[in-house]
């Protein structure tokens, strides 16, 4: 059978450029840069697709050619094991001499999710600190529902794995019953908008999906969570971020954690944007040198410089390297003089933090210019960045807006506070139970003395 290959590179609508090509008939599209490629069969009238795709994004540039017949062997040969925080996914043929309780077993069939993409471990490692024994979990999008056995292997006592594709459903059930959770996970078949609401109330929602549709279900998915309810989302490009997180914002949410996950392939190039290209140029890094790269979440790599200009960077990586996460540590940092909190961003990466939060005191509220807002915020994180490459660290906190202390505190880890003031108790001796969240008390205030809540 013959295949024919449409490559895409959105202009300014990348979600409706994703939404024309599976209302075309596209059984599935991958990520390649900015391009977005899928498969119809050779019998396609490719001129409606092409049209459907220009609708949705005007200046959208579309490549069309042929493609071979997939051989399916040698793609499930190239599967490999892929750790997810204390989880790892591995196919059946890798699964012997490993702890049945760590380890899950995706047959790697059509259906998404067999570790191999980054959403997938993200959406796992962030499970770690979201999951509780006994738990009731609805999976959304659960392709081949490795979220939900995931979930189970995580202590969740019951979950619903939601998949619209009808020829998922085969390749679901069946890895629910090589891992031995068919008794708390069941595979249901349907559109996930009709059947979440018919699942409330639940503790916790998985939703691997493209932003456009997470951003529709937002109402329902908060609907139907119960007391002390979470949700992770997933499937967001980087540059979606802001946008998704404004999105959150409005609708009442707050966000705890992120996970993000940059790939480093050796014998790959990396396309460098602008800021970390002006970063070479000042640093007088020069075409054909050595240059060490981090993407901010414990990958790194080495390689050598093949292009430099005012906006991007090439380059070609050559060695690939783990970085290991750091303790987690939580900074409430007082939203105050620009200056004052650019140079405690900077200390904040020598410390190693895992998260920026900046809190609204009523003191606050005196100082100008204060730090405050999304451009500086941009400002700020661009100073952690620099930090982060002057110090060699691997890994880049996540930094939310500003937040009353009360909303701050809320959105934190369970495990130790403690809120550091002028006139408080020195920390040296004191206990602490991970996670620590560490809030800057506002000077000259008294009244905020050290406490610690375990």
């Amino acid at each position: 059978m013959t295949w024919i290959a449409l490559r895409v590179t959105p202009d300014s609508n990348r979600d409706g450029v994703i939404a024309a090509l599976f209302a075309s008939g596209s059984q599935g599209v991958q990520e390649d840069g900015p391009a977005v490629i899928t498969h119809f069969p050779g019998d396609t009238r490719i001129d409606d697709i092409r049209d459907a795709v220009i609708h949705a994004d005007p200046k959208a540039a579309i490549a069309i050619g042929s493609a071979p017949d997939i051989d399916y062997s040698q793609w499930v040969a190239s599967v490999s094991a892929q750790r997810a925080g204390e989880l790892v996914i591995v196919p059946p043929w890798l699964a012997a001499n490993r702890d049945p309780q760590k380890t899950i077993i995706i047959d790697p069939a059509m259906a998404f999710g067999t570790g191999e993409h980054a959403t997938t471990r993200g959406v796992i490692r962030l499970m770690h600190g979201v999951i509780r024994r006994g738990d009731v979990v609805a999976d959304l999008g659960a392709g081949s529902a490795v979220l939900s056995i995931a979930a189970v292997k995580l202590g969740a006592s019951r979950v619903a794995a939601v998949e619209i594709d009808h020829d998922s459903i085969a390749n679901a059930d069946e890895n629910v019953r090589v891992n031995g959770v068919s008794d708390s996970v069941e595979v249901i078949e349907g559109d996930a908008t009709v059947i979440l609401p018919l699942l409330a109330p639940v503790r916790v929602v998985l939703a691997n999906i493209i932003s456009s549709v997470l951003t529709v279900m937002l109402p329902a998915i908060k609907a139907a969570l119960g007391a002390q309810g979470q949700a992770i989302l997933s499937g967001i490009l980087v540059e979606e971020r802001a946008t998704m997180l404004a999105a959150l914002e409005s609708a009442g949410w707050w966000v705890q954690r992120e996970d993000t996950e940059d790939t480093f392939t050796i014998g790959g190039t990396v396309n460098l944007a602008d800021e970390a290209a002006h970063h070479i140029r000042v640093s007088r890094v020069g075409v054909g040198e050595c240059i060490a790269l981090r993407n901010g979440a414990g990958k790194g790599a080495v390689g050598i410089l093949v292009k430099a200009n005012k906006s991007s960077a090439l380059v070609d990586v050559s060695e690939v390297i783990e970085i290991p996460k750091p303790a987690a540590i939580h900074l409430l940092a007082p939203v105050a003089d620009r200056d004052r909190m650019l140079w405690l961003a900077e200390k904040a990466m020598e410390l190693g933090v895992s998260s920026w939060r900046p809190v609204i005191w009523r003191r606050s509220r005196s100082v100008t210019p204060r730090g405050e807002g999304p451009t500086f915020q941009a400002k700020l994180k661009a100073r952690m960045i620099s930090a982060l490459v002057q110090s060699g660290s691997g890994w880049l906190p996540d930094i939310f807006p500003e937040a009353t202390i009360d909303r701050a505190v809320a959105a934190t880890p369970l495990g130790t506070r403690v809120l550091l003031a002028k006139d408080g108790e020195p920390m040296a001796g004191v206990p602490m139970q991970p996670p620590v969240t560490i809030a800057l008390g506002p000077e000259h205030v008294s009244a905020y003395a050290l406490t610690i809540e375990p």
